[in-house]
């Protein structure tokens, strides 16, 4: 079997290309001539393929007789609503274009999007649905939303589409700015009791790995969490034990102080044309208080058990932060 994946180079890609090589599935990875560094453990199992997202021809040796193809590449984090629209957008749009063009046979085409794309919901007793209309608050997930819309609407072969909620995990750079927040005796959060789902990268990668071989997820999306709604002050506290913190302060930050910090590194980051996460585009999703779905239909249909919950999770994903010397 042949499998192709865009991301490798970031976080999620990262740990799913490694799962991979663990099978029999030759690997197939699409690089920018500018993209990151490749971090994988066994490099000789994998074929790396250049190829231009802003350029569909340029993807044909990529696309060409793959049977299966992850898209993990995207744009977290931009300078400029428009930097979401091509990094999350034009390059799903463009994908899915060579594929129709030079790959009319592939079995699968796998999409990851995010929680962003579905928007928040109303309150903890009304966890929002895959077939909820989305109402995403953010460029990102509007981003997003506008790549699902293209791929429903445009390929030619069956599709997965997911969307995780926030991810950690082991390499995770947002994830490891909390802990280090936290190892500092401070965890700053919006004012306001807030709640989100989170879910483990292992869980994520395993269950994306296991729908390949189930024809039933084909033209589905899915929500996927760990299927617990977290508050963020418990997770704060969570954080202070885990690190045995005995002075510790949860800073809890009303929105109209965050407002100018977020629009002044929003100004920062285009002066130095860097992406930062502190920005007005994120604020627009701190705003919300309820960040959660249902994994009934991921349960359901695909047998989804999560084996780590934040409490497992976030220990070993600590012990990781440290052995690898991230403080």
């Amino acid at each position: 079997m042949n499998i192709g994946i865009t991301g490798a180079s970031g976080f999620i890609g990262r740990h799913l290309v490694n799962l991979l090589t663990e099978s029999d599935y030759n690997i197939k990875i699409l690089r920018r001539r500018d993209g990151g560094v490749l971090q994988i453990q066994d490099s000789k199992k994998i074929k790396v393929v250049y190829g231009d997202y802003l350029n569909p021809d340029s993807l044909k040796d990529f696309v060409s007789e793959l049977d299966y193809l992850i898209h993990c590449g995207g744009v977290i984090k931009a300078v400029r609503k428009e930097d979401f629209i091509k990094g999350n957008f034009i390059s799903t749009r463009n994908l899915v274009d060579a594929i129709n063009k030079y790959n009319k046979s592939l079995k699968r085409f796998i999409f990851l999007s995010s929680q962003s794309a579905q928007g928040p919901s109303i309150d903890k007793n009304n966890l929002r649905q895959e077939d909820d209309p989305p109402e995403p608050v953010s460029w990102y997930g509007k981003s997003k939303l506008m790549a699902e819309n293209y791929i429903i609407n445009h390929l030619e072969v069956p599709y997965t589409i997911f969307r995780p909620s926030s991810v950690y995990g082991e390499g995770d750079r947002e994830t490891a700015r909390f802990f280090k927040y936290a190892k500092a005796g401070l965890f700053p959060i919006p004012a306001g009791e807030k709640y989100i789902n989170l879910i483990y990268v292992k869980d994520l990668i395993n269950i994306i790995v296991k729908s390949l071989q189930s024809e039933v997820a084909e033209y589905k999306i899915y929500f996927v969490a760990d299927g617990i709604n977290y508050s963020l002050s418990e997770i704060a506290e969570f954080l202070k034990t885990l690190l045995k913190k005995k002075h510790y302060i949860t800073l809890k930050m009303p929105l109209i102080f965050m407002t100018p910090v977020f629009s002044i590194t929003e100004l920062f980051s285009r002066l130095i044309k860097k992406a930062t996460m502190l920005n007005m585009d994120k604020l627009k999703e701190l705003r919300e208080k309820y960040w959660l779905g249902s994994t009934e239909k991921i349960e359901k249909e695909l047998g989804f058990k999560p084996q780590y919950d934040v409490y497992r999770g976030f220990p070993v994903v600590y012990k990781w932060y440290k052995e690898n010397q991230w403080f």
